[in-house]
């Protein structure tokens, strides 16, 4: 790609991404976490397992996708596209964030 190609990226949609995301977040919280924030997460506390490693390990499968799909050039599962685990691993990262942050 060009560099002129990048001239119709924008601020505005760099943060139109990033509503969408806490979008994404609140409505996969409700479903993964039943309604207890990051539930899902800090559960593994009672493994032993940090709840920022957890999401640790959840990136790391994020990024073994997208790296098994930069090789290969598909996904075998068809209704998961790039884009969806590329949301999902940005996501998993400002998590991991606030998890360290606080060390839940």
């Amino acid at each position: 790609m060009k560099l002129s190609s990048y001239t119709k990226f924008s601020p505005g949609e760099f943060r139109k991404i990033m509503e969408d995301l806490c979008e994404l977040h609140e409505q996969k919280n409700h479903d993964y976490a039943g309604g207890n924030y990051l539930s899902d997460l800090i559960a593994s506390n009672r493994a032993g397992i940090p709840a920022w490693k957890n999401a640790l390990l959840r990136i790391q499968q994020k990024m073994s996708r997208l790296e098994s799909f930069a090789k290969q050039g598909e996904f075998k599962v068809a209704e998961e596209k790039v884009e969806d685990t590329c949301r999902d691993l940005a996501v998993y990262s400002v998590i991991m964030l606030m998890l360290y942050k606080y060390k839940k």
